[in-house]
């Protein structure tokens, strides 16, 4: 994919009713086959606050898997959102719409959503998870508007060994003709968790994500992130993805001097699962998490929990 495709192009709203005329917009848009717990969250209060709060949601789940954090970000006084990722959150869980993902398409509706955050608040905090996660990532790298990137556990590397087989990986499932893979191949439709999640993925979808996030990894290489502020909080007992990507550049940068790039490390001890934000997965800790990332908004940092 041309890397041009996939530089940021800011063209941030210019005041609080602004962004409201644009978030309504967008509401209007909403009507449909949507699942009605899948609509976006917004929680404002009738100003622009200090701080604002834009969260990503992850692969195949919807604005759900944050509202219970997002209100937690309101009752600190900031404004939040959550928007629907392209083709997600739709009423019929065994929808395919995810094979119609891509990396591009994923980095305008993230370049809207902060130009639209940039009403809401005097300062920008994006975090995200998983793809969500890369979705942050990928917006701190570039844009100077960010005070705050959180990339939680991003979507950079979901195998082992050199970064060079996740990118394979990518191309591969780009390339290939397109599957839809259960999440989980025994349950299937009666699988686990929230009510809300799409019980299957597919490949293409996943390349088209993989793909920016390692565009991510290559814009990182050659210069630290744009944001004020960079911090990857990172799951040590992850199932799912491989962290030493994310911590490779956090070395590079360091070794390069900056100094607005850091990590707060959930240890492996406290047994969290890949998706440690969304209430309603199984042995979830969310009790454990949600102050974390509180205390990440507010300045109130620590490297390792």
């Amino acid at each position: 994919m041309d890397e041009r495709a996939l530089r940021s192009r800011p063209a941030p709203v210019s005041d609080y009713e602004e962004a409201v005329e644009e978030l309504n917009r967008l509401g209007a848009q909403e009507e449909g086959e949507i699942n009605p717990l899948c609509r976006p969250v917004i929680l404002t209060h009738g100003r622009k606050t200090e701080k604002a709060v834009l969260w990503f949601h992850g692969y195949t789940n919807c604005p759900r898997q944050f509202e219970t954090l997002a209100r937690a970000c309101f009752d600190q006084g900031w404004n939040t959102w959550i928007p629907r990722a392209p083709f997600h959150g739709l009423k019929d869980r065994m929808s395919e719409a995810t094979s119609f993902v891509t990396a591009e398409g994923l980095a305008r509706f993230a370049d809207r959503a902060v130009d639209i955050a940039r009403g809401l608040g005097k300062r920008v905090v994006v975090g995200g998870i998983s793809a969500g996660g890369s979705i942050a990532a990928w917006l701190g790298q570039q844009r100077t508007d960010i005070d705050l990137a959180l990339p939680i556990a991003p979507f950079l590397s979901p195998v082992p060994g050199p970064l060079l087989l996740s990118r394979l990986l990518a191309l591969t499932t780009r390339l290939l003709p397109d599957r839809l893979i259960w999440w989980d191949p025994v349950r299937k439709e009666s699988l686990e968790g929230p009510a809300h999640v799409y019980f299957r993925y597919s490949t293409k979808g996943v390349g088209e994500i993989l793909t920016l996030g390692l565009a991510f990894v290559d814009m990182a290489r050659k210069a630290a992130p744009a944001a004020r502020r960079f911090r990857f909080v990172l799951n040590e007992n992850d199932e799912t993805l491989n962290n030493a990507p994310a911590e490779r550049l956090l070395a590079l940068w360091r070794r390069r001097g900056a100094t607005h790039v850091e990590q707060t490390r959930f240890s492996k001890r406290l047994g969290l699962r890949h998706d440690l934000i969304e209430p309603q997965q199984p042995d979830q800790k969310v009790d454990l998490v949600y102050p974390v990332i509180i205390d990440l908004i507010r300045g109130e940092t620590n490297g390792s929990r």
